[in-house]
């Protein structure tokens, strides 16, 4: 008895964790095999970020550029970070060749800021917003960087002018409600190295003086250096090596706590160590990051730990490649981070909140009554009151609640959701609806949290009387029976079996389900 307890209980408790009040008018809706592979956010408009953030007005390929030849300078700066970058037109290019070399220019730069040429036949056709009919340059940037402020200017001449680029802005209002297939190809790992284990207290084996290790990351080189003290010990060396690391644009450095070997008289024993891990950021898709130099040996450096995989989801179809991996879609008022792989193409639902919360909603209802149910046919055998608790909150909001259609019903003091009620009062006013459901510690959803919690913590026998206390013979051992009295046994149980279902009538707790669907 005291694990049926605790398992009706298990079950209201997942139900009222589920139950969570959304910050937008949209919700994404996955089915679990889908949701154990990725995470959604449907950030509010002020947060939204799209990765499209400049386009260019549309251009016939084959048509001539349109431009003097000779040399063409401009500016790509994205946050405090800037490049320059210098483009030679030559008398025969297309507007192809333009767009391409512009293109080339913005992703062979060591800012993580990448460019498309994008052909629509109509206006936005492939991206929403973009208006050009054609080819077009499309400029993007990750909206998880922490540098989000993207431009281009001339420097001489006036080839980003002639471009016509503009911004493109983010979806004003609600998420679309609509359904994406996705796709889960690749998820995002970034490039690490990962030094041995050592004991942080041990003398280092590594020589006094200078030492240095070179990186390649992309496009970038450069080298680190850091110098060995006598007496330094690995803590000092993986101290240094940590702060030139992060010292660099995109490289990253952390000490990490690692197993390792210690030797003993009679031998081995694995004991805690420390170990320095060095990792890409901000890189570009495709951008690996690299180490060599004497000291990779010594260190253990000598392999990398994982060399590292851009993100690749696609979306209707559309294989889109990000580092890291966080698509945006709907013009970033949908992200989407990809946590692992999925041969088959999915639905993701961007649906209404309302219809979600009712969805929620009718889950807690249905759990609580399972509970009820299960509590008041053995109440002989519970604490006195145990069974009414959960009530108290309900009772402390009757009217209320009954007028957004949650109510009381029969013996059993089950409860009766409407629907069409509880959506009705969802769409003409929330605030109330939050205000009586989950808006402070005594509203009904975390009321019925803080007693189930409690309910869980002391445990299904708790809720349980003494043998003595129940009183004779109700939690007796077995007493033996005749075949005869086991035969009349079976007949009941045939006869109960056979009786039928209550039928569902829509809109009458009194001879249907205490769950009425929304028509």
């Amino acid at each position: 008895m005291s694990r049926i307890v605790e398992r009706k209980l298990e079950a209201l408790q997942e139900a009222l964790d589920a139950f969570e009040w959304p910050e937008t008018g949209a919700m994404a809706s996955a089915s679990k095999l889908l949701a154990s592979k990725i995470e959604t956010d449907l950030p509010v408009e002020e947060d939204r970020r799209r990765t499209q953030r400049y386009a260019s007005k549309g251009y016939r390929p084959t048509h001539p550029a349109g431009l003097s030849a000779g040399e063409y300078e401009f500016t790509l700066t994205l946050g405090e970070d800037a490049e320059d970058f210098t483009i030679s037109v030559e008398d025969d290019w297309t507007n192809a060749d333009l767009l391409q070399a512009v293109a080339d220019a913005v992703n062979g730069s060591t800012l993580p800021a990448n460019a498309e040429i994008v052909t629509q036949g109509a206006a936005q056709q492939k991206i929403k917003g973009l208006m050009a009919v054609g080819q077009a340059l499309v400029v993007t940037v990750n909206q998880t960087l922490a540098d989000q402020d993207l431009a281009l200017k001339d420097a001489s001449g006036h080839l980003i002018e002639s471009l016509g680029l503009y911004t493109l802005d983010a979806l004003e209002g609600d998420a679309t409600q609509i359904t994406y297939h996705v796709q889960g190809e690749q998820p995002y790992a970034p490039s690490t190295y990962l030094t041995n284990a050592f004991d942080p207290n041990e003398a280092t084996t590594l020589s006094a003086g200078l030492h240095s290790i070179d990186y390649e990351i992309g496009e970038l080189t450069g080298s680190v250096g850091f110098a060995v003290k006598e007496g330094d010990t690995w803590e000092d060396v993986l101290d240094a090596l940590s702060n030139q690391f992060n010292s660099q644009a995109h490289i990253t450095a952390e000490t990490v706590a690692e197993q390792r070997v210690a030797e003993l008289e009679n031998g081995y024993v694995l004991v805690d160590g420390a170990a320095l891990r060095i990792q890409a950021k901000d890189a570009k898709a495709g951008w690996r990051l690299r180490l060599s130099g004497d000291d990779l040996n010594a260190l253990g450096l000598n392999a990398t730990a994982s060399p590292g995989a851009d993100g690749r989801l696609a979306i209707n179809g559309a294989t889109y490649v990000q580092t890291p991996g966080v698509f945006a879609a709907d013009q970033g008022a949908l992200r989407i981070t990809l946590n692992g792989v999925f041969g088959d193409s999915l639905p993701l639902k961007v649906v209404s909140s309302l219809d979600n919360l009712q969805t929620l909603m009718t889950g807690v209802v249905e759990a609580y009554n399972d509970l009820r149910g299960t509590l008041v046919r053995n109440e002989d055998l519970l604490e006195p009151g145990y069974a009414e608790q959960w009530r108290d909150a309900l009772a402390a909001e009757s009217f209320g609640l009954k007028s957004i259609g949650l109510q009381e019903f029969g013996q059993k003091k089950e409860v009766w959701l409407n629907a069409d009620a509880f959506y009705s009062a969802l769409s003409s006013n929330p605030g109330r609806v939050r205000g009586l459901l989950d808006s402070g510690e005594k509203t009904l959803i975390p009321a019925w949290r803080t007693i189930t919690e409690r309910a869980l913590s002391r445990g299904g026998d708790a809720a349980l009387i003494s043998a003595s206390e129940a009183g004779a013979g109700v939690l007796s051992e077995p007493q033996a029976r005749t075949e005869n009295e086991l035969a009349k046994g079976a007949m009941l149980l045939d006869l109960y079996d056979d009786l039928p279902s209550p039928s569902v009538k829509s809109g009458d707790p009194e001879e249907g389900s205490l769950v009425q669907a929304k028509a």
